[in-house]
């Protein structure tokens, strides 16, 4: 050390002792009150908030209906991801909008009721309805206050870590923890 200091020009003139105190971990509380205090080098605790489920009257597909089977083919690709993550996913209902303009777009996704009651709105856009997104997003978190997961037609081939991925967003959108 003597040797790189003066390699470096770096001078102690003056050393001087001080106390330190070592501090004890904090208590960790998981949801069910369960406390645990952790110890030096272990992190991991068994008992966490579990994540959040999408059964299917919790959620919604919105697209347009040149990409409905699409959507059902992205929808089973988020269920096979699922079962990595400890989610368990059922179907939900698939809102197919027949609008080519962005205004009609929303328009017509107003008349449906049922979204006010969701956990989250899963949209998939299509080449055509890529440019209605800021729209959608607009209408659903401002004025319904409901969030959502929009993903292009064009991902469908992904792999499952894109759904793992597209999945883990869902789930902190919805206000569950990973």
């Amino acid at each position: 050390p003597n040797d790189i200091r003066h390699e470096w020009g770096i001078e102690f003139k003056h050393f001087c002792n001080a106390k330190g105190r070592e501090l004890l971990p904090p208590d960790i509380t998981f949801e069910g009150n369960y406390t645990t205090k952790p110890q030096r080098g272990r992190f991991r605790q068994s008992k966490v908030k579990k994540s959040i489920d999408f059964l299917k009257n919790e959620w919604v597909c919105v697209t347009s209906r040149e990409s409905k089977d699409t959507a059902r083919s992205m929808i089973e690709s988020l269920k096979r991801a699922s079962g990595n993550l400890g989610i368990r996913i059922e179907s939900p209902d698939i809102i197919a909008i027949n609008a080519r303009h962005k205004d009609d777009f929303v328009n017509e996704l107003r008349t449906y009721d049922e979204i006010r009651s969701k956990k989250i709105v899963f949209v998939v856009l299509d080449r055509y309805t890529k440019g209605y997104y800021s729209s959608i997003k607009q209408f659903l978190y401002n004025q319904l206050g409901i969030p959502s997961q929009c993903v292009s037609a064009d991902k469908r081939s992904q792999n499952l870590s894109y759904y793992s991925n597209v999945l883990n967003q869902m789930v902190v959108k919805a206000r569950g923890e990973l």
